[in-house]
């Protein structure tokens, strides 16, 4: 179980995933606070590993 989320506020550049590698759960979202809270309750419920990451979103060209 592994955390990559850099703080609680929201940026505009990052995607958040939130990945299970016990089960096909898999999140994508633009809010941090969400993020955590999904890793938060599917590891509390499961006690699955799940990670999450702060990812940065491609540059628009």
């Amino acid at each position: 179980m592994s955390r990559a989320v850099d703080s609680d506020a929201d940026s505009g550049d990052r995607v958040y995933h939130v990945v299970c590698h016990d089960c096909p759960t898999e999140h994508l979202t633009m809010r941090a606070a969400e993020a955590e809270k999904l890793f938060s309750e599917h590891r509390s419920v499961t006690d699955h590993d799940v990670d999450v990451a702060a990812l940065r979103a491609p540059d628009a060209t």
